[in-house]
């Protein structure tokens, strides 16, 4: 499968220390990043005691451990672009679901910061929710 030249696969290893690079006209989304250090990060992910999981610049989640996915009730579909998390849906404190793009990780990758971490809601395909603190790093 050939990519247009503005498209990262899923497959693609992406320098999350180069994003903030990648924001910005769509023109920007052209230039890819290797990171020599992806080999390392799945595995590093998956040792971790709490959740953790990896997004590409257009939000597909590409490594998450089994701590996410005990949190989120299901496994994400790495080919699905704009998830920014594996859960159903995220809710603020006041029970306001949140949009994609205000997700903690889509929020780090649009402003080229870290995030320090926010209590919020997260809804799994069940139905159920759990309160989690969430931060993200881009």
């Amino acid at each position: 499968m050939e990519n247009k030249p503005n498209e990262i696969s899923a497959n693609d290893s992406i320098n999350f220390d180069n994003l903030a690079t990648a924001r910005g006209d769509g023109d920007a989304f052209s230039r890819r990043f290797v990171d020599r250090r992806a080999p390392l990060r799945i595995p590093l992910i998956s040792q971790l005691p709490v959740a953790a999981f990896c997004c590409d610049i257009q939000g597909a989640v590409v490594s998450h451990n089994e701590a996410a996915v005990e949190i989120w009730g299901r496994v994400p579909n790495p080919s699905e672009h704009g998830q920014w998390s594996g859960a159903h849906a995220m809710f603020d404190l006041d029970g306001h679901c949140l949009a994609r793009e205000d997700y903690p990780s889509a929020q780090a990758v649009s402003s080229g910061r870290d995030l320090d971490a926010v209590e919020m809601w997260l809804e799994r395909p069940d139905g159920t929710r759990r309160r989690i603190e969430s931060g993200a790093c881009q």
